[in-house]
């Protein structure tokens, strides 16, 4: 069984975009169960986020989408300071990327093609 670690915006300015991000997020994790993989999904898992920082986070984060088979990147990944660096962290390990979008409910997996953005 391969290992598949999600990875896309968390946080946001408007409440109601931090929802939409996690939701996204927890949608793919639930469609990728369906097709056998077993799903480590860090949007799942924010109770007690407040205890740690950014960097703690990541280096928890690292720690785990190391052992894993393949990295999936939600469509929202360029707003995100976090996925941007465990993208990184994929390309400088070997870790798969593949690309999830949610489309009426069905879940498109594509080749992930890494483009920094100019800001966030």
């Amino acid at each position: 069984m391969q290992v598949a670690y999600v990875t896309g915006a968390i946080t946001a300015d408007d409440s109601i975009l931090a929802f939409k991000n996690k939701s996204v997020a927890i949608e793919v994790a639930y469609r990728l169960r369906q097709y056998g993989y077993a799903v480590i999904c860090i949007h799942e898992n924010l109770v007690g986020t407040d205890v740690l920082n950014h960097q703690q986070w990541l280096k928890h984060d690292l720690a785990i989408l190391e052992r894993c088979d393949v990295c999936i990147v939600c469509d929202n990944w360029y707003d995100s300071k976090g996925s941007i660096e465990e993208i990184q962290f994929c390309l400088d390990n070997n870790i798969k990327l593949v690309r999830a979008s949610i489309k009426d409910k069905l879940l498109i997996l594509a080749d992930f093609v890494f483009s920094r953005p100019t800001a966030i």
